[in-house]
Order: structure tokens, then C-alpha cells, then sequence
């Protein structure tokens, strides 16, 4: 996945960088990439059209950038969900954060499945290569937890659930009261239980 530093040009404000970036989430989540406007993200980030690419060589630089925030940001989870000295529990924790986030960033989240599955497969790539990384470190902590067969397909399986889970919370505009515990439950069942 190609990495948008927040220095591509000398002298940039990293606070600016991710103004941008959270600016340009907003806008490809609501019209999506093909719709969406470089003036428009510009303005709505209070800077000069200019000023964007300063920090982003293209519109399409700017969408990858946007996926990597949000790798970045899974990294960052699973970092810390990885730490717990119980697999389940670590699994609970990746999922829970994981869904934190989408009620955190859920733009980052549609932006993530139109790349995935959208009708512009331009980033299809770099999409599927966040969800790849996703399954590679499932796969030990299932395998831990006691998930001891199908582990390939389980760690997909579960990687998409809580890809969909995120992205169901994102779209949910209520704020009532989350029942995350039983998200939890639901999505680790089916997964640690033994393949007949």
C-alpha cells in the first residue's frame, strides 16, 4: 500500500495533513471517489486546492492515503488486543476496538468497502491487501483460542464479519445504547467453536 507522508513536500503541518485527510474521508464516504471534488475537499478543509496537493500528488494519492489512515488505525488496535495474555479475550478486545472505531470514523470504514467492493476497482488492491494483513494475524490468535481447523478460511470469515459489523455501525445514525457484548459473543462464536 503506498504511503502518503504527511512530509511529501518540505515544511508541511501535520496537523493540516490530517485535516486533509479526514476532510477527504467525509467527502469520498458521502459522493464516493469518482464524485468527489479535490475543489470541494479543499474548501471544506479551509485550505487552497494548492495546498492539497502539497501533501497528495493526485485525487487517487489521496483516497490511498485515506486507506492507510485507517491501516493505520486498525494497527494501532490490534497492537494493543494482541497484548492480552488470553487469546479469547484478545479476540474480544480486537473486536470491540475495531467497532469503536467505526462508531469513531465510519467514513473510514465506507471508504474501505467501496474500495473493496465498489464499481471502481482502482484501489480493490490496497483495499484487499488491509484485509490480508487482517487475516494474517487472526489466524495465530484463533489457532490460540482454540479455532484448531479451517484456520485460512476462519480468519477470512471473521475478518469480514467484523469488516461488516464496523460498517453496519457506521451507517446506524442512533446513538442508543450498543449492545457490544453480544456483537462480541455473535461474531466469536461460530469461529471457536469445532468444525464437524
Amino acid at each position: 500500500m503506498t504511503d502518503q507522508s504527511p512530509t511529501r513536500v518540505t515544511g508541511t503541518d501535520p496537523t493540516k495533513h490530517q485535516r486533509l485527510l479526514e476532510t477527504a474521508a467525509e467527502e469520498f464516504a458521502r459522493v464516493g471517489f469518482e464524485r468527489a471534488a479535490v475543489d470541494t475537499i479543499a474548501e471544506r478543509a479551509g485550505v487552497a486546492k494548492g495546498t492539497v496537493y502539497l501533501y497528495f500528488e493526485s485525487k487517487a494519492a489521496l483516497f490511498r492515503a485515506v486507506l492507510g489512515e485507517l491501516h493505520r488505525r486498525l494497527a494501532e488496535i490490534w497492537l494493543g488486543g494482541a497484548a492480552a495474555s488470553d487469546p479469547v479475550e484478545g479476540l474480544q478486545r480486537l473486536i470491540r476496538s475495531q467497532l469503536a472505531l467505526a462508531d469513531e470514523a465510519p467514513e473510514l470504514f465506507r471508504c474501505y468497502t467501496s474500495a473493496l467492493f465498489g464499481v471502481n476497482r482502482d484501489f480493490q488492491q490496497d483495499a484487499s491487501a488491509i484485509l490480508a494483513w487482517q487475516q494474517s494475524l487472526l489466524r495465530p490468535l484463533l489457532a490460540e483460542a482454540g479455532a484448531n481447523h479451517d484456520l485460512d478460511v476462519k480468519a477470512a470469515l471473521l475478518g469480514a464479519a467484523v469488516l461488516s459489523a464496523g460498517l453496519v455501525r457506521g451507517l446506524d445514525s442512533s446513538r442508543e445504547e450498543r449492545r457490544t457484548a453480544l456483537e462480541e459473543s455473535v461474531l466469536l462464536k461460530g469461529f471457536l467453536e469445532p468444525t464437524p
